[in-house]
């Protein structure tokens, strides 16, 4: 595979793209604070403990259409876009890019099995480290090989769960899911008592996700949009080199279908009452297939409205959360864990899906207050700072003079 002709040079740091970022970090809290505070099987079917309320379902139907796999797509997406644009920054300064992606990828990666295994189990780092190693080779490639094989990756996830529908037999499939209120009692009793008592559990979750997760799921999930990323921003869709009016045209195709498949997921899924024998078609091919749709319809739509109001106080929110992206993530779990897990608040289980509406809406005004308290002095966020130190081997300037 060799590197192809059209590699542009290094552009100035796009502010629509930091407001991308942006938006995915906390556009993740959305579904991931149902992690954080209910047990684990209730993330696939929400009505596994106890039954929703009519509030719970219009909520809980509110993230599958608008969250459910869309901003992880988008914030992996985006991470491919910046292995791009680190490789062009590396080629400018004459240094390899390929060693350059692999030193930070192990920097990431760091951060992240720290984060995995001493603080919340459902961390996506050691997942974008190890990616972006193996796809460090890619910036070399032709854009076509980028997409195609992105694509590939993609389709591994639909396959698998289609294989799973057709070829294992439905006792198995309930099983995986059935109700076993013992699991789940030891689920709450690790996690409301000490740290050092949900340690064990949360080495646990993290060792599966990562010898099962990873290779049967999670790497070809990012890797596959990290691919995508770096293709589209070569064809100018991320990069914002596109005219308004095909952003439109792709915005009114994108956004009905996506939500038009969502649709048929969620009917799929509800009108069993969430039967576990479903969710693999409801969440491995509807869900998957419709949030990649609204993903894109969300690049479009954040391109055009960038364009329009570059400077709105809105859009400049967005923009230093996204510089601050890492920051970020990773305070949402210090500050989730603190609010759900025995060692702080203990409402692990004790919350509605309405109640953590407004905890998330509270952890997200904790975000902003800090990140834009935080850039008034310093140019860097502080695990964005560490990382950069890790992976150049010097400490950048972190205040601002």
């Amino acid at each position: 595979m060799e590197t192809t002709g059209n590699d542009s040079a290094p552009q100035q740091r796009l502010p629509v793209l930091d407001g991308l970022r942006g938006i995915a970090i906390l556009g993740i809290l959305i579904m991931n604070i149902q992690a954080f505070a209910r047990i684990e099987r209730a993330y696939v079917i929400p009505n596994i403990y106890e039954p929703m309320s009519l509030a719970d379902r219009w909520w809980h139907a509110f993230g599958y259409f608008f969250a459910e796999q869309i901003f992880i797509s988008l914030l992996s997406c985006l991470f491919g876009v910046g292995i791009w644009l680190l490789a062009e920054r590396s080629k400018a300064a004459d240094l390899n890019p390929v060693k350059q992606q692999r030193k930070r990828s192990l920097g990431l990666l760091s951060i992240g099995l720290v984060h995995a295994y001493l603080i919340w189990s459902g961390d996506i780092l050691v997942a974008y480290a190890i990616a972006a190693w193996v796809l460090a080779p890619a910036i070399k490639w032709q854009v076509r090989t980028q997409m195609q094989l992105g694509l590939a990756f993609l389709a591994v996830i639909p396959v698998l769960s289609l294989m799973e529908m057709s070829f294992v037999p439905v006792e198995i499939r309930r099983l995986a899911y059935d109700a076993d209120p013992q699991a789940f009692q030891t689920e709450i009793t690790a996690l409301l008592g000490g740290w050092w008592d949900n340690q064990g559990w949360r080495f646990e979750r993290a060792l599966t996700s990562h010898y099962l997760g990873l290779p049967f799921g999670t790497f070809w999930f990012v890797a596959g949009w990290m691919l995508l990323g770096m293709a589209l921003y070569r064809l100018g869709l991320t990069s914002g080199q596109w005219a308004s009016r095909r952003y439109v045209l792709w915005l009114a195709v994108l956004l009905p279908v996506g939500l038009l498949i969502k649709a048929l997921g969620y009917i799929y899924q509800a009108g069993s009452d969430f039967d576990p024998t479903r969710t693999v078609i409801g969440r491995g091919v509807f869900s998957y297939l419709g949030a990649a749709c609204l993903c894109l319809s969300l690049v479009c739509l954040a391109t055009l409205l960038w364009r329009q109001w570059p400077q709105h106080r809105i859009a400049r929110f967005f923009e230093a959360i996204g510089k601050t992206a890492l920051s970020n993530y990773l305070l949402q779990s210090l500050m989730a864990t603190s609010l759900f897990y025995g060692f702080g608040l203990g409402w692990f289980q004790q919350c509605s899906f309405s109640q953590l509406v407004l905890v998330t809406i509270g952890i997200w005004a904790c975000n902003g207050v800090l990140t834009l308290v935080w850039l008034r002095y310093f140019r860097l966020g502080p695990v964005e700072w560490l990382w950069r130190w890790q992976s150049r081997g010097s400490a950048p300037a972190l205040l601002k003079r």
